[in-house]
């Protein structure tokens, strides 16, 4: 069943949505700049910080989890999935650009006696792959 949540979209980067990087570091230097220091608590002009994602993120991946009899897939880009990966691995946001999510890429989670745990990262999908 598809079932597009809206908890789950993409971080909200304001004013810099949909520009290319290049553009947002020549029209918002300053911001752009802070951003690199500060990635988990900077908000882009109207926009959301990855903290104020993952406080919008995990609690629908948590409940998705917590419901499933089975297998759920989420479909999510990149700056989702690092947050859901982050707070799997305990990780602090400060790192989540270490985590590469390329597009496409399949992060397998899997739940055994109520621990999540992370099997593959950002695998790509190629004949003779299996979960």
């Amino acid at each position: 069943m598809l079932c597009p949540l809206a908890a789950l979209r993409e971080i909200n980067l304001g004013q810099w949505d949909g520009l290319p990087v290049e553009e947002v570091s020549r029209r918002f230097p300053e911001e752009y700049r802070m951003r690199g220091i500060d990635p988990a608590n900077y908000r882009p002009p109207g926009g959301e910080s990855f903290n104020d994602l993952i406080v919008r993120v995990i609690p629908q991946y948590l409940k998705l989890i917590k419901a499933s009899r089975g297998n759920i897939l989420i479909v999510g880009h990149a700056g989702v999935n690092r947050v859901i990966l982050c707070n799997l691995l305990d990780m602090p946001l400060s790192h989540l650009f270490r985590l590469d999510q390329d597009y496409g890429g399949l992060n397998v989670i899997t739940r055994a006696g109520g621990c999540l745990k992370l099997l593959r990262m950002n695998a790509m999908l190629l004949s003779g792959f299996s979960v």
